[in-house]
């Protein structure tokens, strides 16, 4: 085996006793067990289970900001509404999340009550998400399809944090009980709730880029 897919390896079986038991009840002796093999050889990758921690986190907001920017290369910005860049950025964050529930349910529930090292990167995390909230926040304040007034700070919060948790009921907590949920229906959901407060009258007909 690959050394890149022996790493692999350690972080899928990782990531699945986290997501099963926790990261407390979760040790280096179950993960050695689960991905069979020796014990010297998940420290040839990581420092300790901290460190296999942090890996999972940091590499999962990684690949979710490079869906994102793959997303977008695919629209057309000259055409779609501000409404519609909305409902494909939720869309897009659900999917991402439906993807890999077990990902899904360490990142979305484990913050708390964890080492300082762990969540000190969570809380970095939880900052970078919020500042590309805000960021297309303004963005649509420079399109004049956002209130210029709008406290960017409180609409990311109270969106990004609708998002998540939107996430974790409907692909973690209650995953069988949605299970013929699409994520269409919870991002058009999501996006009624928002846009009316959140977008000016026009931003539900014009295209983005016509304010430019």
């Amino acid at each position: 085996m690959k050394a890149e897919d022996r790493k692999a390896l350690i972080l899928e079986c990782s990531k699945q006793l986290f997501s099963e038991h926790g990261y407390h009840k979760t040790q280096i002796s179950d993960i050695i067990s689960r991905a069979k093999i020796a014990r010297g050889t998940v420290y040839q990758y990581f420092k300790n289970k901290d460190d296999i921690f942090i890996t999972l986190l940091e590499n999962y907001f990684h690949a979710w900001r490079n869906i994102l920017v793959k997303r977008d290369y695919e629209l057309d910005f000259t055409k779609i509404t501000a409404v519609d860049f909305l409902r494909h950025r939720i869309r897009t964050t659900l999917q991402f999340f439906a993807d890999d529930h077990e990902l899904c349910n360490i990142v979305l529930r484990m913050g708390v009550g964890l080492h300082e090292s762990i969540e000190k990167v969570i809380n970095r995390l939880e900052r970078d998400i919020l500042t590309i909230v805000k960021d297309e926040i303004r963005f649509g304040q420079r399109t004049r399809n956002v209130d210029e007034n709008m406290d960017t700070d409180l609409v990311a919060t109270v969106l990004g944090g609708a998002i998540l948790r939107a996430a974790h009921f409907y692909f973690v907590q209650e995953r069988d009980r949605f299970k013929d949920t699409t994520v269409d229906e919870i991002a058009e959901g999501i996006t009624k709730i928002f846009a009316p407060g959140l977008f000016a009258k026009d931003a539900w007909t014009k295209p983005i880029t016509s304010a430019l």
